[in-house]
Order: C-alpha cells, then structure tokens, then sequence
C-alpha cells in the first residue's frame, strides 16, 4: 500500500450548517466595498506625513477594482475546490503550500486576517462619528465606537443565518442610496464633468520616479479596500448550495464594489471636488440626496454613511475571526481557535479579533497602523492566486466544481504582481512605523504556529524543543532581517532630509529586501525543511516498516520457516514540488522505495513458490510412502501364498 504524506496535527472538521443564501452573503460582503468611505478621504488628503496622489486616486480606485476582478475567476476555483472550508480565500490554500511549507499558508491567513482587524476599529470610529455629533454629543467618539465593535461582536457570536438577517435590511438601503447618490446627480445634471475629470498627481519630489512614487503609493493603500469585496468568498461552508450561489454571491458583491469604487468617486468628485470630500465626506455627499430627499438630504447622508460603516465591522467579524478558525481546524494555529459557539461561531477568535481591535482603536488607528494591516492584506489576497496556479500545476486531476476560464488563472497572477510592484514603490510612503509594524504584523503567525507545534509535541509525549533544520534556517534569516533594518536606520539618518530621491530608494530597497527576507525566511526553509522531514519519515516508515520485515523474512528463510518469511508492502512516497538538489533526492528515494517494493513483491513470489514446490514434495514423498506400504503388503501377500502353495505340494507328495 502506497500512501502519500499528510498531516497529523489537523482536527477532525465538524461540517456547518448551510443556513445561508447568496444574496445574505452578498450582503454581509458589501462591508467589504463600504471601506471606500474612509480609504477616498485618506487618498486625498495629508496625514501623517504621507504624500497623496492628488485626485489622481479617483482612477487608481478603478484600477484597483480592475485589477480585484481580474483575480474573481481563480480565486471562485479555488474556494468551490473546498466547499465546506470558511474563511476565505486565504484560508483554502494549505492545500496547494502544505507541499512547499505550512508556514506559508499560516503565512497566509495570518496576513490575511491583520488586513482586516485594524478595519474593525477605522470602521466603527467613522460610524460613531456622524452619531456623536448629531445625536449623543455628550459621549465621547471612541465609547461609541467600542460599543458598536462589541455589539457587532454580539451579532457574529449569534450564528451566520442571524448575521445575515442583521445584514441584509442595512446592506439593501446603504446599496439603494448608494445607487441614488452616484446616479441622481448624473441624471440631473448636478455634476461637473470636467471637474470629475480633472486628475492631477501629487509627488513627494521631483521627477519622474516621484510620480511613480506617489502612483505607487495611492495604488497600494487602494489596496486595502478595492479587493475587499472578496469577503463573499469567507462562507462557501455555509451556503445553501455553494456551487450555484457562491458565483452570484461573488458577481453581485463585484459589480457593488464597482458602484462604490467607480461611480461614486466619480459622481463626488464631480459634485463637491477634492478639497470637500477630503475635509467632511457627508457634507459633500449630501447634494447628491437633495433632488430626492429635499431638506431632509443631510440626514440620509448621515445613515447612508453610518449604515455603510456599521456593515463594514459587520462584515470583518463574520469574516476574518472564521480565517482562524480555518486555520486552527487545519493544524496552523493553536487549538484553541477552533472553539465554535452552539451557533457554530468561531468563539475564541471572535473574541480575539475584537480585543484586538479595540485595542487598535483606543490606540488611534493613524494611517501608518492601516498601511501596516495593507501590507499584510495584500499578501493575504495575492498568494491565494499563486495557490490556485499551484494546484493547476501539482494537482491537475484534482476535482474542481467550478472551473476558471482559459487565460483567467495568468489575469490573476498579474494582478498579484502589480499589487506587489505597488508595495515595493509605495509602501515606505507611508513612513518608517507603518514599514516595521507591517513586516511585525507578517510575523506573528509563525510565533501562533510554532506554538501549534509545540503543543501537538507536547500531547503525544515528545520533547517540545528539538533544534530542526526549519528552525535554525528561519532563525538565520530574522538576524539578516534586524540586520537590514539597522543598516536601513543608519543609512536613512545620514542622508541629507532634502534629498527625497534617494530617501526613496532607500526605503523601497529595504522594503523589497523585507518582502525577499519573509520569502526567503519562512518560505524557503519551510519548503527544505517540509522535504527533508518527509524524507525522514519516510526512511524511518520504511526501515521500522518493509524493510525491517524483509531482515526477517530473510532471517526465516535461512532457517527454512516460510510461513515467516512474510514482508509488509507499506511505503510513503514523498511529495516535493522543487526542481533542486532537494527535489532530485526525494525522487531518488521514491525510486529507492519502488525497488525496495518490488523486491519485497519478489520475496512474497519466491515463498509462495517455495510454499508450492515444497508442498509438492510433500505430496510426493506421503505418494511415495504409500506405495511403500502397499509394495510391503503385497510382499506380505505373496509370501504367505508361497507359504500355503508349499504346503499344498508337500501335502500333495506325501498323499502320493
């Protein structure tokens, strides 16, 4: 029997209810699209030091949601590939790295989910503002904002089918007045085309590596928001019927995110400018109301906007806390993780997500702390179409319900690589802290798993210390890591503060030097050392096993024992993907194991012809003793014939 190398650590999967229709999942995803409300004012305006790209944003939010949908037909593969998995698309792709390393795909949903805590507390600040200031001036803004975070925590904890409920009245009037304030002021002529048109960059310095600078810089904190819609991706375990209503879940969600990212900051633009929509966003979107609402135009700005923030936490709380549940079901986070309500909530990762959310929020939430979660966010929604291209590649015979499109898994990688290239060039825009705290954010997952690790060690008994190959690697890169960003620091200081240029270049030359060392720093190892224990165990599998088996057998033959002469044919061919020195030892060991196979098929052969002509000569020689005996009893016979023959003739003479 051949088996092939899989996991011990992961936790039996208790199934889900299917309590949840597409057009409720849809819903819950338009909190997704809703976090265009506080990324517009962030892209147009100054904080924290970060340069903005001027009203160019305005094309860059279409760019991104182009290039968010350019990734809907893998990332839909991938996720029906699995169809009683939750949490996303970076949750269902320990799959397609488990082969290369589990530290990436703990890599992956870990980045995923900081992508979207920090949104919990931006959202719930930007819709407990507009309630302060007109309704409970005597509160302070971050009270309310920690009691909308915990109510939006109480509604998750209460199941997806009521989530849903919750979600789908606020979701359907914040998607009708959306529809309103892009389309009204179209159809009345409200709205300057030539301002909505007029796009002009901002540069942080001269030139035109300045201008792809700040290109870079808008587009990559549009990355925290144009991909969001994927949240529909988050509950393919608990549809109704998830091939049928996870694509409709997923196109809906598509065109809102187009509404939000396209329509409206066009129509906004056209109505207020730039300058309006960046210093109060409900004073420039409250025109757009008028010709519909009258007098009443600034009141249902406000709801528009508090109901389009409240889905947003909404839908982080449904989402992400069930990525850690995915994760620790699969062995790549503590188990703890996995708890569930009777609702089937993931219990403990709600409750961390939202104490980790008020703390940010109480914390502040500068922008540096939201270019941090992008940095981890894109990597989150990036690596899962790499995941889908791997799985075409390593796994093509794998069952796929939902296929993508010829050409549509390339539009994905594309994707993936210019929100890469726009980390590179703009994320050290945002300041030194956002960089750190980003490349920190990366890193927790791996202290989780390592924890996850050490505790499976622990409950079978073994030493929760042992000094693997995975372990020094990993070690080895974080010292080049602090080391780079010492260099980084010490170069950064003794350049000239009016040399912008070479700042720049400094920084995203320490910024690529971080992304390459998480690469080469978990990924790498992780893919030597994932090769290396398979190898491990599957010489260990094979001496203790077949090989251990045939000593014996060997042994039973000398001393003529057949019935022992016996060898189990248990072997575990090893999986590796790389084509190096790692690769060609694994496939040289699978060869190792087919002979080793085939011999112990062999030797099963050799003792049942053995068995055979041994049984034979046993047939021979009981044949042969019995014609020894008749031979005996004919003898016997014929003697006392003779014997009684002779007595008849003497008889016979003296008668004569």
């Amino acid at each position: 029997m051949v088996n092939r190398m899989d996991s011990t650590t992961q936790l039996p999967q208790k199934p889900h209810p299917r309590e949840l229709s597409w057009y409720g999942t849809a819903c819950i995803a338009l909190g997704g699209s809703d976090a265009c409300l506080f990324t517009i004012g962030a892209l147009l305006t100054v904080q924290g030091g970060a340069p903005t790209p001027g009203t160019m944003a305005i094309p860059l939010l279409a760019l991104g949601v182009i290039l968010s949908w350019m990734a809907i037909p893998g990332w839909l593969e991938l996720v029906l590939m699995f169809p009683n998995r939750v949490g996303g698309i970076a949750a269902t792709c320990s799959e397609a790295f488990r082969p290369y390393s589990e530290v990436l795909a703990n890599l992956t949903g870990m980045c995923y989910w900081w992508g979207w805590a920090p949104a919990i507390g931006v959202s719930a600040f930007i819709a407990a503002v507009p309630i302060q200031q007109w309704y409970l001036p005597q509160l302070d803004v971050l009270s309310i904002a920690t009691v909308i975070i915990l109510f939006c925590a109480w509604i998750n904890i209460r199941g997806i089918h009521f989530t849903s409920l919750v979600a789908i009245p606020i979701a359907t009037v914040a998607g009708i007045l959306a529809f309103i304030s892009g389309l009204v002021p179209i159809f009345t002529g409200h709205m300057s085309w030539i301002q909505a048109t007029d796009f002009h960059l901002t540069t942080p310095f001269a030139g035109k590596f300045g201008e792809l600078t700040s290109l870079m810089a808008g587009l990559y904190l549009i990355g925290f928001a144009a991909p969001a819609f994927e949240q529909a991706f988050c509950h393919v375990g608990e549809l109704r019927d998830p091939i049928k209503d996870q694509p409709r879940a997923v196109y809906l969600s598509a065109v809102m995110a187009g509404v939000y990212f396209i329509l409206l900051p066009i129509v906004w633009l056209g109505t207020a400018g730039p300058v309006n929509i960046a210093n109060d966003l409900i004073g420039a979107i409250s025109p757009t109301f008028a010709p519909v609402a009258g007098a009443a135009a600034k009141a249902v700005a406000i709801w528009f906007y508090v109901f389009s923030a409240s889905m947003s936490t909404v839908a982080c709380f449904a989402g992400c806390p069930r990525t850690l549940l995915q994760l620790a079901d699969d062995g790549l986070l503590p188990r703890i993780f996995s708890k569930r309500t009777a609702s089937d909530a993931p219990s403990f990762a709600t409750f961390f997500t939202m104490a980790i959310s008020v703390l940010l929020l109480w914390t502040g939430s500068p922008l540096w702390s939201v270019a941090s979660a992008n940095f981890t966010y894109l990597i989150g929604v990036c690596l899962p179409s790499v995941a889908v291209w791997l799985l075409r590649k390593d796994q093509p015979g794998m069952a796929r319900p939902w296929r993508a499109p010829r050409g549509t898994i390339a539009l994905g990688l594309i994707a993936a690589a210019i929100w890469g290239c726009s980390t590179i060039f703009g994320f050290e825009q945002y300041g030194l802290p956002s960089v750190i705290s980003g490349i920190v954010f990366a890193y927790t997952g791996t202290a989780l798993y390592v924890w996850r690790k050490v505790s499976d060690r622990v409950r079978q008994g073994l030493p929760f210390y042992v000094p693997t190959l995975h372990l020094k690697l990993t070690g080895a890169m974080l010292m080049v890591l602090v080391l780079d960003a010492a260099g980084y620091l010490i170069a950064v200081y003794h350049v000239p503060a009016g040399d912008g240029t070479l700042l720049a270049i400094l920084s995203d030359i320490f910024v690529t030097v971080a992304i390459l060392t998480i690469g080469v720093g978990l990924i790498l190892p992780g893919m030597i050392a994932n090769s290396a224990t398979q190898l491990a165990s599957a010489a260990n599998s094979l001496t203790t096993g077949t090989m251990a088996d045939f000593s014996r057998a060997m042994l039973a033959l000398g001393k003529g024992d057949l019935e022992a002469a016996q060898a189990r044919i248990k072997i575990k061919m090893v999986d590796t993907h790389s084509n190096d020195e790692i690769g060609e030892m694994a496939k040289s060991f699978n060869k190792l194991q087919l002979e080793i196979m085939r011999a112990a098929v062999g030797l099963g052969k050799a003792r049942l012809g053995l068995q055979t002509a041994r049984d034979e000569l046993l047939e021979s020689n009981k044949a042969l003793a019995e014609n020894e005996v008749a031979l005996l009893k004919m003898n016997e016979t014929l003697e006392e014939r003779v014997q009684e023959r002779t007595a008849e003739l003497e008889s016979a003479q003296q008668q004569l």
